[in-house]
């Protein structure tokens, strides 16, 4: 059986004197003990005491580690610790709980609150808080909706390589929302997010290339980019290759490319591209499968 340390005994006693002269470790050792009931009787709430106080001196790990053991089968046991290093601004902390409550995950779905914690991450450098922060100013989840302060945010997140931030400060630069329109400033963005793999921005380069929309007008690189979209899983771009090259638009005309890529945007789910395939007399994607 093993031996319960009483409030007089020695080390029980040492370890509580250095924990109480801000000895972080100390303070989550004792937390530790009575979380579960190690040598002495165990007491969540004397636990949680302790913890808080080795998290105010920056000792937060034991607090993330009972979190992560618990957030799949006791969500709202684990909210509880992960709380502590929260409110001592431990950015990852403030974004996990941030996420919570965002989503209503384990707490009352609280967005204002979560627009707080991701504010207190993003001010400490953490590039996805300032991401998902960025976005509720962008739609006006939580705060109010601030296109100058979702520019800040997403300028500050995609300079730290935060791809979607990338694609939405493209966004407000070519529409110049939130800060002044700059189509080159736009291009740029666009082109280091597609770069990443984000196929939208590979998008909305094809179309200002197409439409010569702040630059001059270029169809090869329209279609350049739009076939790294395609290659990327963007089916609208697929269906605009199979238009292009079945009808000659700034390329060679090529009904076997035309044919991949009507079938890749109708097996994308494009609607237009399964009659488009039965207007040019290619055989019809159902009758494909079929076979």
């Amino acid at each position: 059986m093993e031996l319960l340390l009483g409030g007089a005994d020695p080390f029980l006693k040492r370890l509580k004197a250095a924990a109480e002269r801000g000895d972080g470790e100390a303070a989550s050792q004792l937390g530790t003990m009575y979380y579960s009931g190690c040598q002495v009787f165990e007491d969540r709430d004397e636990a949680e005491r302790w913890f808080i106080l080795a998290a105010e001196h920056g000792c937060y790990y034991m607090p993330l580690i009972l979190y992560e053991s618990l957030q799949e089968n006791s969500p709202e046991e684990a909210v509880r610790w992960l709380r502590i290093p929260a409110d001592q601004g431990d950015p990852l902390s403030c974004r996990i709980l941030g996420m919570r409550y965002y989503h209503g995950a384990g707490v009352d779905q609280d967005q204002a609150r979560a627009a707080r914690l991701f504010r207190t991450a993003a001010e400490q450098g953490d590039t996805e808080s300032a991401s998902y922060l960025s976005g509720m100013y962008l739609k006006g989840i939580g705060v109010e909706q601030n296109f100058v302060e979702a520019a800040k945010l997403c300028r500050a997140a995609a300079e730290q390589g935060d791809v979607p931030s990338a694609y939405n400060y493209a966004l407000l630069l070519h529409h110049g929302r939130g800060l002044s329109q700059s189509i080159p400033a736009a291009i740029k963005w666009y082109r280091i997010a597609a770069q990443k793999g984000h196929a939208q921005s590979a998008f909305h380069l094809a179309q200002i290339y197409e439409a010569g929309e702040g630059v001059e007008r270029d169809r090869a690189a329209s279609v350049r980019w739009l076939k790294t979209a395609a290659e990327l899983g963007h089916t609208r771009s697929a269906l605009i290759l199979g238009l292009v090259y079945h009808l000659a638009h700034g390329v060679q005309r090529d009904d076997r490319a035309a044919e991949q890529y009507l079938r890749q945007a109708a097996q994308g789910g494009e609607p237009e591209a399964e009659t488009l395939l039965q207007e040019f007399g290619f055989e019809p994607l159902a009758s494909n499968q079929d076979n």
